[in-house]
């Protein structure tokens, strides 16, 4: 929140994506700071909430403050074009070109060289809808994939829940509900939502009793990722 006020204070931007639970400062709260400072370059940008926040009334609630739009994640890649082309000028909107055989052939070879890896997650992930979310493609799954098994996000629950900063905690579960249903690890958002749930009303006690089984199940996930990419490193 704090580095998307010094961003804001210093260009101007024709739209702006705001996540909504972030750490020490939600986007809720970035979003009102900045609409309220008068130094700030941006105060008719549209902003676009992203929230993996399904609570009923959310949507509402997120406009009522002043967001122009709201998109749930994981992100559908037409709600996205239709945001975009809704609140974007004119004049940065693009049509593709009729002709879009060569672009095809080319996205079709890069999915190709990605094959291998989606055919080993496929067992014990759902890559069909990881692919979904990713532009029905496989080239970017994979790198979706990457940077999944390369994020920090473990140390930082971990972390959290040693502090027993449940704020932090919540927030860094929150993520990986989101990216875990990303790349199709059903199992892992599911449980992932409700340590987020335990944590917005305080539930240690739920927290307590289902942390290490939750933090087991992203590890294995972690380590099967990892030996893959390794592998395809060599």
């Amino acid at each position: 929140g704090a580095e998307c006020l010094r961003l804001t204070a210093e260009k101007k931007y024709d739209m702006i994506f705001m996540d909504d639970m972030m750490p020490e400062m939600s986007g809720t709260e970035a979003y009102i700071k900045m609409k309220n400072d008068s130094r700030d370059r941006n105060a008719d940008t549209p902003v676009i909430m992203l929230t993996a926040n399904a609570v009923m009334g959310a949507r509402e609630n997120y406009l009522n403050t002043g967001f122009a739009g709201y998109l749930s994640k994981p992100i559908i890649e037409s709600e996205l074009r239709d945001i975009m082309e809704k609140y974007l000028p004119e004049e940065l909107v693009l049509q593709p070109d009729e002709d879009q055989d060569g672009g095809q052939e080319e996205q079709e070879d890069e999915d190709e060289t990605c094959s291998d890896i989606v055919r080993s997650v496929s067992g014990y992930l759902d890559t069909e809808e990881g692919i979904g979310y990713c532009m029905d493609s496989a080239d970017m799954y994979t790198d979706i994939l990457k940077d999944y098994a390369d994020s920090s996000r473990r140390q930082l629950i971990i972390d959290a829940y040693d502090r027993e900063d449940w704020k932090e905690y919540r927030v860094n579960v929150h993520a990986l509900k989101s990216t875990s249903r990303t790349i199709g690890a059903d199992s892992l958002s599911e449980k992932a939502l409700k340590l987020e749930e335990a944590a917005r009303d305080l539930n240690t006690e739920y927290i307590r009793a289902n942390h290490a089984e939750m933090l087991a199940e992203y590890e294995e996930l972690l380590g099967k990722l990892k030996v893959l990419f390794e592998k395809n490193t060599e």
